[in-house]
Formats: structure tokens, sequence, C-alpha cells
């Protein structure tokens, strides 16, 4: 099935950035082990989180949540993902509407994947996949900064979360 194919490529790529277990004082999702943070999953035992239990979490909390399967384009996807899996599903979906938006396809802008967003970047990406990733990974590249200006003590994660992008 393409879906999971893809799936792994993006889980293969989020636990490249996400490691072992981490409590640093200044992340605001505290504790977190595999990206899974105790502040979004506080019933969750972080330290002892396995690597298939994070890995289903994302499938169904994330990728699922997001509807990347139905997306035709899996640099698309993948992006999607990991800037839902760094900044929260809403915030990604938000920013895939803003995006295929700004290229010229319309869609609402609610932070909810359904029919029309699905359908929008779909046309978009048979023609205009670059461009549509660029204004996705802009956005992010505005939300970090932003975070950063806002709060200074974040700055120590501004590397990383460049990188990503």
């Amino acid at each position: 099935m393409r879906e999971h194919v893809v799936f792994n490529k993006a889980f293969e790529h989020i636990m490249a950035w996400e490691g072992g277990h981490v409590n640093d004082k200044y992340d605001r999702g505290g504790e977190t082990k595999y990206g899974i943070s105790k502040r979004s999953y506080p019933d969750v035992d972080i330290k002892n989180l396995t690597r298939e239990k994070a890995k289903n979490i994302y499938f169904i909390d994330y990728w699922g949540k997001l509807r990347l399967g139905l997306l035709d384009n899996e640099d698309i996807a993948i992006e999607v993902f990991d800037y839902g899996v760094n900044a929260g599903t809403k915030r990604a979906a938000r920013t895939l509407q803003r995006a295929v938006t700004l290229i010229g396809y319309e869609t609402a802008i609610d932070g909810k994947i359904g029919h029309n967003t699905i359908t929008a970047v779909n046309f978009a990406t048979k023609n205009y996949a670059k461009a549509l990733l660029a204004a996705f990974r802009g956005y992010e590249f505005l939300h970090y900064k932003n975070i950063v200006l806002k709060n200074p003590t974040q700055s120590r994660f501004i590397r990383g979360w460049l990188a990503r992008i």
C-alpha cells in the first residue's frame, strides 16, 4: 500500500530529527522521546516509550489526522507531516492551506484537511509542486522566526528548526 510506504519514509525522516529521551527545561513540550512530548501526551510514560509505540502515535494522531495518505505528492506529505510533528497538526493544516491559496488554488484556511484542501493541493502539485513546497517552507520559516522574536530563550532551537525546513 502506497500510503504505508510514504508514511514509513516520513517516519524515518522524523526519526533523523527526533532522538531519544530529553527533558530540556527550555523545551515547551517538556519531557520528550522520539518527538512525543509529555505536554501533548500526559498519560504516556515518555521515558519508556518504544519506537513502535511512537510510530503508532504518529500514524494515527499526525499522519491520519492530516489525511496525508490522500496527497499525491510525497514530498508535500512528508513536509506537512514533519511540520505537524514539530508545530502541531492544526498549524500544519493551516499552513498548507495558506500555501496552496498563495499559489492560486483556493481553499478555506480553517486548519481542517477536508476534501477541498486535498483537491486543491493535488491540483496544485500537478504543475506547481516546487512552488507549493517553497510557499509552505516560507510560512514555516516565518513561524519559527516569530517564536524566537517573541521568546529569545527559544533561539537555542532555531538552527534545528531551520535545518528541518
